[in-house]
């Protein structure tokens, strides 16, 4: 995984979601740019992008609803990423793992 050394992982993307709604788009229309849209950009809306059967089902599990508070978007319960679910403390347990290990410590 490469990173950007200026950006922390996911927690920039809280951040675009959130300013998506302080513009004055609704947290239904920001979650949907977010993925539905999205997968649209990159030519794989029949993969990604919506819960539908047949799609590849790779989801955030949150403890809070998005549509009531966007800031919920980063209550994050599991990630799951094909078929198998991920506790936030140990993705981000391997993030400093890689940092660690890379031949020349950095990204």
């Amino acid at each position: 995984m490469s990173c950007m050394p200026w950006m922390t992982p996911g927690a920039s993307l809280h951040r675009e979601l959130e300013l998506f709604v302080d513009a004055g788009i609704s947290p239904a229309d920001t979650l949907r740019i977010a993925t539905q849209n999205g997968s649209k950009f990159v030519y794989r809306e029949d993969q990604i992008g919506t819960i539908e059967t047949g799609k590849i089902a790779d989801l955030v599990v949150l403890s809070a609803n998005p549509l009531d508070d966007i800031r919920n978007t980063r209550k994050i319960v599991s990630v799951v990423k094909a078929g198998i679910s991920y506790m936030p403390d140990d993705l981000l347990n391997s993030l400093d793992h890689e940092k660690t290990t890379s031949p020349t410590g950095q990204h």
